[in-house]
């Protein structure tokens, strides 16, 4: 197990006040902290969900220590999640938004604007027993990540929260600090141990 830091408490406590020599996140505006997870964790409604108490407990952690004021997510059609729960709890009703809303209002009047992130192949079309892959569709990845920037822009907030899968991770904390939000913070909650039931070693 290697020794962990508690960097979830950086910058909670300026160093005027008897803190550590950190910089002063409160002195920052429209700053980002980017979480990025496994869909499973995210919530009931999740393909493969894992209850998964710690998750929880650290989106509820960040959003106190780090005095979050909105929460943004990919959430797809799946909510609502445990980070909106949170949200809602925490920070009350109007604090939380689905990045995909958008998209979502235009599939129910049936109007597709891309084509789907993700198509899964068969590795061998005559021997299914091989398995299977995903093909990711680079364009309209890129496309949903605009429109994601878009709806966070718009919003007003000082100290926000975004929880995305792990796969977009960089590119989407590359598009924000391009963006010009400061500063742009990335954590990410993998324990890849729960995804199996089988016993590991610690």
């Amino acid at each position: 197990m290697p020794h962990r830091k508690p960097l979830l408490f950086k910058g909670s406590l300026p160093a005027s006040e008897g803190g550590p020599e950190w910089t002063d996140m409160r002195a920052m505006s429209r700053s980002v902290l980017l979480l990025a997870t496994h869909h499973q964790f995210q919530g009931p409604k999740f393909r493969g969900y894992i209850e998964d108490t710690s998750y929880r407990v650290l989106v509820k952690t960040c959003i106190s220590v780090r005095r979050i004021d909105f929460m943004f997510e990919e959430a797809g059609t799946r909510g609502p999640s445990v980070a909106e729960e949170c949200a809602n709890s925490v920070l009350g009703i109007g604090r939380y938004l689905n990045m995909d809303q958008q998209r979502n209002d235009l599939r129910k009047y049936g109007i597709a604007e891309d084509v789907e992130t993700t198509t899964s192949h068969w590795i061998d079309e005559s021997d299914k027993s091989v398995g299977g892959y995903d093909q990711e569709h680079i364009d309209a990845h890129e496309r949903r990540e605009t429109r994601w920037l878009h709806g966070i822009e718009a919003k007003q907030f000082e100290k926000g929260m975004v929880i995305c899968g792990v796969g977009h991770s960089l590119s989407f904390a590359f598009r924000l600090k391009k963006a010009g939000f400061s500063p742009v913070e990335l954590f990410t909650y993998l324990p890849y141990q729960k995804l199996c039931t089988k016993p590991h070693a610690e």
